[in-house]
């Protein structure tokens, strides 16, 4: 996850909004984040909850935020998409395809055509409300057919998650409030911190485990967190649940700490890693990983190597931070940054720009030029053209 826009704006019966009592206790030491956990109730159609299939989506209702959207079904099924858009006063289930990125053909059945994706009230739309489906809110979303809105701290998202056996759409982690129909608003994470969060990576429970291996990917801030955080989630990267096991691996790759790296390369093995989701989320924190670290070392050339190669790397997350990065290596960045205007992922292509105009080297404006006459994407475009103003003061 999870770009230039994702919006996903749904309309409205009644909700019901329950407070549900977690069977895992609290730490002693600390008040849990999951003590109590909300459940959104009686939005979700029922027949949805009988298929279950492990997605997860990254939802924003933005047009300022730049999301990942993820979206992945059954083993054979997977796939991700650049980007998923519910056009305003459009069915949502008429939405916008951009292929960048995609590690997997589209379902079958989906109809893709000038850009466009039209499902009808097919399988891929309801996918976003089966048993074990996981959102990850940014912005002001409004929640389908719940008549509730969301409200996300991008620092600390929202995240809920379809789950048939609590009849609702349950509170995972992150820090906002959701406002129901009704106005009533409740605050959800506000008191969340490391500690309170590293017990529930212990928990029987596995939505506490992951949880807690969602919410210490964005919590951990100090060195202090580090210590605490990082070798429970590289402890964690050995849980029995896949879920739990991904968010781990993610929350490592956020976290940028090199103690993770040799756990995390066992999960890109085939052999000790058998879920792909899994594998490609560990392949993909290895390489921001190796980038985050090689910064500091800069200019030394093995560094500036680590930045460029991540410019090749298979995931489009990786290119986007070395390109951004690579802003800090100066004129020796320019010939690979050039080249990263030319990437499939229009990010990549936004970053590289940025990173060049930063850098100020004379020798990057006729190809800034020449990519931005071509560039599709306004917001990729506009960095460019910005990029070529400030390169020709």
């Amino acid at each position: 996850m999870f770009r230039t826009l994702a919006k996903m704006v749904f309309a409205a019966p009644a909700l019901l909004l329950l407070c549900l009592t977690s069977n895992i206790p609290a730490a002693a030491d600390a008040t849990s984040p999951q003590s109590e956990r909300f459940v959104l109730l009686d939005f979700i159609p029922q027949e949805y909850s009988l298929t279950s299939t492990p997605t997860r989506t990254v939802v924003t209702g933005s047009k300022d935020q730049d999301p990942r959207f993820l979206l992945w079904s059954s083993p054979g099924r997977a796939y991700l998409t650049e980007e998923i858009l519910a056009l305003p006063g459009i069915s949502p289930t008429t939405v916008a395809w951009q292929g960048e990125g995609c590690w997997f053909d589209p379902p079958d059945g989906l109809k893709v055509t000038q850009g466009k994706m039209d499902i009808g009230h097919s399988q891929t739309f309801v996918m976003l409300w089966f048993d074990g489906a996981e959102h990850v809110l940014q912005g002001k979303v409004n929640l389908w057919k719940s008549g509730a809105t969301a409200e996300s701290d991008p620092s600390y998202p929202l995240t809920f998650k379809v789950r048939k056996e609590s009849k609702g759409y349950v509170y995972v982690c992150g820090r906002g409030t959701v406002t129901t129909k009704a106005g009533e608003v409740q605050r959800l994470g506000y008191d969340d911190t490391v500690d309170t969060w590293l017990p529930r990576l212990k928990s029987d429970n596995q939505l506490d485990r992951e949880g807690a291996a969602e919410a210490l990917g964005w919590l951990t801030q100090t060195k202090e967190d580090f210590d605490k955080a990082c070798p429970a989630l590289i402890d964690a990267l050995k849980d029995q649940a896949m879920e739990v096991r991904r968010d781990a691996a993610e929350s490592l790759g956020r976290i940028g700490d090199e103690r993770a790296i040799d756990g995390l390369t066992t999960l890109t093995n085939e052999e000790t890693e058998k879920e792909e989701w899994v594998r490609q989320v560990a392949e993909e924190s290895v390489g921001l990983i190796r980038i985050k670290t090689a910064v500091p070392r800069l200019p030394e050339k093995d560094a500036l190597t680590i930045l460029t190669e991540g410019l090749k790397h298979s995931s489009f997350l990786v290119r986007r931070t070395a390109a951004q990065l690579l802003a800090k290596a100066g004129a020796d960045a320019v010939d690979p940054l050039v080249l990263a205007l030319t990437d499939k992922d229009s990010a990549v292509r936004r970053n590289a720009a940025t990173s060049l105009a930063a850098i100020g080297d004379q020798r990057a404006l006729e190809a800034i030029k020449q990519a931005s006459a071509k560039e599709q994407d306004p917001d990729t475009k506009t960095a460019m053209e910005e990029a070529i103003k400030a390169l020709e003061k």
